[in-house]
């Protein structure tokens, strides 16, 4: 597989209950494309504004016309492209699957997937085991020390030019994905092209989901 080219990072808004997110009823969706030149630039810390769209779902669910949208966005991109969210084999990755088998669609067979959660804590903890799905995220690993919840990595790693973010909602937390990975430069890249870190989306299993986001 040849290195990632683009990198998509997105996340889903759910209705909450007992503050638990469901995958049945969605809100909003934001996704924000990074060229990989970007990460060889440190300080090229604005994502590009004709990479990210944002999408509001009034009946709570994806209908053709949103997938439509999403689809061509991610197909208007340069190739191997990679979504990554944010412990998202537990929640975002299957809420998508969820909602496109729905309507009878997916995306391209070669569309890859990642949990930015798994990268950062690989990176960070300089741990090597990089399977793209584990149980947790610390696999066969003691309890880290530092929290990885994504507004926290983001405190934790972000120093130059920080912007003070409200984590939980959606536009705020691709950014802080972007800012995460671009502030991990080449490792965050080295991880990325790992290929057994990655796994295509039409892997992903379309299991309800009914977890605490991170």
């Amino acid at each position: 597989m040849p290195p990632i080219n683009t990198f998509v990072f997105f996340d889903f808004g759910t209705l909450r209950n007992q503050d638990l997110d469901t995958c049945d009823s969605v809100t909003d969706l934001c996704l924000q494309a990074i060229p990989r030149q970007q990460y060889l630039e440190p300080t090229n810390t604005n994502a590009p504004r004709n990479g990210k769209i944002y999408l509001k779902f009034p009946t709570h669910r994806i209908r053709i016309e949103d997938f439509n949208v999403i689809n061509n966005f991610i197909n208007k991109q340069e190739k191997p492209v990679c979504l990554f969210a944010h412990n998202g084999n537990r929640f975002d990755f299957a809420i998508m699957k969820r909602h496109f088998e729905n309507i009878n669609v997916s995306l391209a067979d070669d569309v890859l997937v990642a949990d930015s959660m798994y990268a950062f804590y690989d990176i960070l903890e300089d741990q090597r085991q990089g399977e793209a799905v584990r149980e947790i995220y610390f696999e066969g690993y003691p309890t880290p020390a530092h929290a990885y919840t994504l507004h926290e990595v983001y405190r934790r790693v972000v120093t130059y030019h920080p912007v003070a973010v409200k984590p939980h909602v959606t536009e705020n937390d691709v950014y802080m994905l972007f800012r995460i990975s671009h502030a991990l430069g080449q490792r965050f890249l080295d991880w990325a092209d790992n290929e057994p870190r990655q796994r295509r989306f039409a892997q992903v299993q379309s299991t309800r989901c009914n977890v605490q986001k991170p």
